[in-house]
């Protein structure tokens, strides 16, 4: 996974879509001694839900996919409250040439 930059993006997104909540960026999830991040995390205020978001910089694969739907049944099953709904995911990727990255 890329490292983020400065995160001007995180703020910019939040204060044009006013029913996402910015909770966290670079969040850690630790697996068998093992440490992954997801990008950043808002709250749906309409959904009532947070929303794992995945920056992609390198071409999309199959595993990626995999390991995002890792965090969100990890995001949902030990971190968000009983009461709240199933997390969604988006994967935001680059792309190049009218191609995706």
């Amino acid at each position: 996974m890329a490292t983020l930059p400065n995160l001007n993006f995180s703020f910019a997104l939040s204060k044009s879509l006013k029913v996402f909540l910015f909770e966290k960026r670079q969040k850690r999830f630790t697996f068998d001694k093992d440490n992954y991040y997801v990008d950043l995390i808002f709250y749906n205020r309409l959904l009532q839900c947070q929303v794992l978001i995945d920056l992609k910089i390198d071409k999309l694969t199959h595993q990626d996919l995999g390991q995002m739907q890792m965090y969100v049944n990890y995001y949902d099953r030990y971190i968000k409250q009983e009461s709240g709904t199933r997390s969604e995911l988006v994967v935001l990727v680059e792309i190049q040439n009218g191609n995706l990255n």
